[in-house]
């Protein structure tokens, strides 16, 4: 009797899975996060910047997630005075 399609298919996205998992722990890599934060009323006034990064070139015992935020001081005056005449 043939393996239903579902449970083949649940099978297959297992097997990649693992194979990402064991792929993931033997490659020691660099990941980096850029996250870019822009003003609701004015969306090409970009004013914050965030940066994360995790570093696996290290032993495992030494990783952590490292996250850093930059306001853009041009936008943040101009951001408050916006608001204040609302």
């Amino acid at each position: 009797m043939q393996q239903p399609i579902v449970d083949r298919q649940l099978e297959e996205d297992r097997a990649w899975f693992h194979k990402k998992q064991r792929e993931f722990r033997e490659t020691r890599r660099l990941y980096i996060a850029l996250d870019f934060e822009q003003w609701e009323l004015q969306h090409d006034c970009t004013t914050e910047m965030g940066m994360s990064w995790l570093d696996t070139t290290e032993p495992r015992s030494a990783w952590e997630v490292v996250t850093r935020h930059f306001l853009i001081s041009e936008y943040v005056m101009t951001t408050l005075d916006t608001l204040l005449e609302y």
